[in-house]
């Protein structure tokens, strides 16, 4: 049993020592991206609904040189006073998208999806690990008696 933990412990700390490492890197990284001035088109305000609750994801849609792009990650409120029809906005071209903010832009960069992954990994791992030790302590004490 102490083996198990051992490797527990092992891969925890490699798992949260890799995500420590790129939640640097992808703080840090150059993103390539354009700012652009843009013209809204038109925005709107859709209701989600999920299960018993419900939320409000604004839809942007811009005009850039003679095309119609949908704005990833509009502001969510007051998109009516942020995106009024025919507003000059400043927005973010990268990969052929529009994004509302550089944080935007960040989030959609791959380094940052493997962060999240890891991130994920860690928060397993560490449950994988307090479960091993508890489940140790429970035997030690069994036995002890």
């Amino acid at each position: 049993m102490k083996k198990r933990i051992l490797i527990s412990l092992i891969v925890f700390l490699i798992v949260l020592l890799v995500t420590i490492g790129l939640y640097i890197s992808k703080n840090i990284q150059k993103v390539n991206y354009t700012m652009v001035d843009c013209t809204v088109v038109s925005a709107e305000k859709e209701v989600k609904r999920f299960m018993w609750s419900q939320y409000f994801k604004t839809i942007v849609f811009v005009y850039y040189e003679g095309n119609e792009y949908k704005l990833q990650n509009p502001e969510r409120t007051y998109y009516e006073y942020i995106y009024p029809k025919n507003k000059q906005i400043k927005a973010y071209l990268y990969k052929e998208k529009l994004y509302a903010s550089l944080r935007s832009v960040r989030e959609d960069t791959i380094t940052t999806k493997i962060y999240f992954l890891f991130l994920f990994m860690s928060g397993i791992f560490a449950i994988i690990l307090l479960t091993n030790i508890v489940i140790y302590n429970k035997k030690k004490r069994r036995n002890g008696k």
